[in-house]
C-alpha cells in the first residue's frame, strides 16, 4: 500500500509531499483548510483527519517535531475514511491555482476556494460542474484565530493567488515564487502580469518571515520574492540565454537563472534575441 510523506511545520500546519508538488493542511480553533489538493493523492479527506487525529496525545505523528518527516500508510489513513472518524473540525479547500497537479483531490470536495480568473482553466480540465466559491483580493479566510489573506498574483496564471498566514507570518506562494521550474508557457499563463505581482509581494514582505512554495525546496526567505522578480527582469531583458526543453510533451525554452528556471514558449522573444 502506499505511504504519504508529512512534514510538520508546526503544531498546527503540516506540508503533504506528493512526488514533485506539495500542498499543506492548516489548522484554526474552528476549522481546517487544505491548501491544494495535490497531483495524484487519493483520500484526501481521510488524509487530512488522520494527520490532526493522530498528531493528538497517544498517536502516531505526537512526537514529530517542527521540521521533522513522518508518514502515514493507506491502511492507516483510512480508518478516517468516514466523514466522523477524526473530524473534530470542518475541513475546507482553497486552491492557489487551477493547475492539475494542484486539483487531483478537489473532486473530493462538494466546493472549493478559488479566484475567479482561474474558473475557466479549471473547468477546461474538470468540467463545469464544479462549485467553485470565488476568492477575491484582499480577502480574509478565517480558520478561527488564524487570519489568512488572499493575494491575487497573476502570471503563473490568471487566478494566481498567493496566502499570508496573517498570525504565524508566513506566505504560501503556490507556483509563483519557488527555486524551481516556473511554468510560463501555454494560454493560461501571462509573463507580462508577473513582475508587478512579485513587487506586491514585495511591498507585504514585512509582514511575513517565511515562504512556503508548491515546488521544488520547502521554505524559503523573504528575499526569494525579489530574486525571483530579478531573475524575470533578466529574462525580459533578454539577458539569459535559453536552452530548449520538453516538458510534458511541449517544446519551450528554458532559461536557468541559478534562483529559479522559467519555462516559456518557444515563440516569446525578449529584447535581444
Amino acid at each position: 500500500m502506499r505511504e504519504y510523506e508529512l512534514i510538520r511545520i508546526d503544531q498546527d500546519t503540516w506540508s503533504i509531499e506528493d512526488d514533485f508538488v506539495r500542498f499543506f493542511l492548516l489548522k484554526g480553533t474552528d476549522k481546517t483548510i487544505l491548501i491544494d489538493s495535490g497531483a495524484d493523492m487519493k483520500h484526501v479527506k481521510a488524509l487530512a483527519r488522520a494527520i490532526f487525529a493522530e498528531s493528538a496525545a497517544g498517536g502516531k505523528l505526537e512526537s514529530v517535531a517542527a521540521g521533522e518527516a513522518a508518514k502515514l500508510s493507506e491502511e492507516e489513513i483510512l480508518k478516517y475514511q468516514n466523514e466522523d472518524a477524526g473530524a473534530a473540525l470542518p475541513l475546507e479547500l482553497l486552491n492557489t491555482h487551477a493547475d492539475g497537479d494542484h486539483c487531483f483531490g478537489n473532486k473530493e470536495f462538494d466546493w472549493f476556494y478559488m479566484h475567479e480568473e482561474d474558473r475557466t482553466h479549471y473547468e477546461k480540465q474538470y468540467g463545469k460542474e464544479a462549485n467553485i466559491v470565488s476568492v477575491k483580493d484582499g480577502e480574509v479566510i478565517d480558520l478561527g484565530e488564524r487570519p489568512l489573506e488572499i493575494i491575487h498574483i497573476p502570471g503563473h496564471t490568471h487566478g494566481s493567488i498567493a496566502i499570508l498566514d496573517i498570525n504565524k507570518r508566513a506566505l504560501f506562494s503556490g507556483d509563483s515564487v519557488q527555486d524551481g521550474g516556473i511554468f510560463m508557457f501555454g494560454d493560461h499563463r501571462n509573463l507580462d502580469e508577473y513582475p508587478a505581482s512579485l513587487m506586491k509581494l514585495q511591498e507585504l514582505e514585512e509582514k511575513f518571515d517565511v515562504v512556503y512554495a508548491s515546488h521544488a525546496s520547502l521554505s524559503l526567505d523573504p528575499e526569494a520574492v525579489g530574486e525571483c522578480f530579478d531573475a524575470c527582469e533578466s529574462v525580459l531583458h533578454g539577458e539569459v540565454e535559453p536552452e530548449q526543453r520538453d516538458v510534458h510533451g511541449f517544446l519551450i525554452n528554458a532559461y536557468d537563472c541559478g534562483v529559479c528556471t522559467f519555462l516559456i514558449d518557444l515563440d516569446r522573444k525578449f529584447s535581444t534575441q
